[in-house]
């Protein structure tokens, strides 16, 4: 990981406190205790003989050659840090003038507005394909609710006739059987009225003809009477 650079706000020199790098302090190694060289025993054979390894040099080595790197990268990191600083705050730069033209093209308050716009009009279309849903959805529940209505009120309709039509026709049989029993009556005060005339006909018929009969007997006597007289 490469240090950063840090630089005061519109440029100007590097702060370069945070591009140190902690390098250990070069010590001189003690005596190595390899190197010192015992004189034979009688019991010790002879060895070849190797050089020892100084680990102490090859630290100090590395530290050296960590160091040149170090201040290496510390240039590089410091140039590439200044230019990218610089390209920054010239488009900073230039998005404040944009915006103070109120002209937020090609700056990150025009993407940023860029993208809630789009935000906003993939909200909007989501709301209104929920609306429509809705909307469908409360059309077809009330299309039901309207159908299972009819249909309830229809067989309301329909029993309410049935009774209806069971009512008529008994009240009609009602009325049937009293004009029946109305005209039975009727009919035998007809008949009851009928025979009582017939009878005082035939009475007042018999009293004239026995009026008429007497009459004829009592003519036919006095005719008898006269021819004796004779």
């Amino acid at each position: 990981m490469k240090p950063s650079v840090r630089f005061a706000y519109g440029g100007g020199t590097p702060d370069l406190s945070m591009t140190k790098r902690v390098i250990p302090m070069m010590v001189a190694p003690p005596p190595s205790a390899s190197a010192t060289v015992y004189p034979p025993t009688s019991s010790s054979k002879p060895k070849a003989t190797k050089m020892p390894m100084d680990r102490f040099a090859m630290m100090r080595q590395v530290n050296v050659e960590s160091a040149m790197a170090s201040s290496a990268d510390n240039a590089v990191s410091a140039g590439q840090n200044h230019r990218e600083r610089l390209q920054q705050e010239s488009r900073r730069r230039a998005e404040v003038a944009c915006m103070e033209k109120e002209d937020y093209t090609f700056t990150q308050e025009g993407v940023d507005r860029l993208k809630r716009q789009e935000a906003r009009l993939t909200m909007q279309e989501e709301d209104k394909h929920m609306r429509k849903l809705m909307k469908d959805e409360a059309a077809r529940v009330y299309q039901a609710l309207e159908k299972e209505r009819r249909r309830v009120e229809a067989e309301e309709r329909q029993v309410l006739l049935d009774k209806h039509k069971i009512e008529m026709e008994a009240l009609k049989a009602k009325q049937d059987a009293e004009n029946d029993r109305k005209q039975q009556d009727r009919e035998a005060r007809m008949r009851k009225m009928k025979e009582a005339s017939d009878r005082k006909a035939r009475e007042e018929y018999l009293a004239n003809e026995a009026v008429k009969k007497a009459v004829l007997e009592k003519e036919r006597q006095a005719q008898q009477e006269q021819v004796f007289v004779l």
